[in-house]
């Protein structure tokens, strides 16, 4: 976490980062209120009920950023491991019915015709899918994955425009880090072997 710095080390402690924050917040809120309250005093005629709703906004944005939004969401931290369990086994799920539609076009037909390279890349996502899945040897299982995923982003997408969402592989870009993050951290529990 970025917040969490140990005293020692730093000399001030966690709670001078949060205050810091806090107040780099409320400066933010104030500094649009005060442009909001501007630009609209200088459009609209009925300018005071808009600097009133404005202060009212204001002490709302004050409350918000006083309260210590990192202690409240930390009972989730006792899910965490579940949690990337459900993660590992739809990722690789997903990854499986990619190649399922390229060899054998189930669920949905697949839309191109197969090549060598789609066929052996089916070939890895259905075998490294269920890998994942599994949790049997995943972590090569995943490398192999991200790599493919790699491969793909740059021999079908990346080329044709440096942003994902605009040349259509935000996907494959997405499915390389997913994978490369499973291959550093392992299956984590519920899996066939910690492998």
């Amino acid at each position: 976490m970025l917040l969490n710095v140990s005293a020692p080390a730093i000399g001030f402690g966690r709670r001078v980062h949060q205050n810091t924050i806090v107040a780099g917040a409320k400066l933010l809120c104030r500094a649009y209120i005060a442009v909001f309250s501007v630009i609209l005093s200088a459009t609209l005629p009925a300018a005071a009920g808009i600097i009133v709703l404005s202060d009212c906004t204001a002490v709302f944005f004050e409350h918000i950023t006083s309260i210590q939004w990192g202690d409240i969401m930390t009972f989730l931290d006792k899910y965490s491991d579940v949690s990337y369990v459900a993660f590992r086994i739809v990722a690789g799920f997903l990854f499986l019915c990619h190649g399922t539609q390229k060899l054998i076009s189930y669920p949905t037909e697949f839309p191109y015709p197969l090549s060598a390279m789609s066929t052996s890349a089916g070939i890895i996502e259905i075998l490294a899918g269920s890998l994942i899945m599994l949790g049997f040897y995943s972590r090569i299982a995943a490398f192999i994955a991200s790599g493919t995923m790699a491969v793909a982003y740059w021999m079908v997408h990346g080329l044709n425009h440096p942003f994902p969402i605009a040349n259509g592989g935000e996907l494959s870009a997405l499915y390389c880090f997913c994978f490369l993050y499973i291959a550093t951290k392992g299956p984590g529990k519920f899996s066939v072997n910690a492998r």
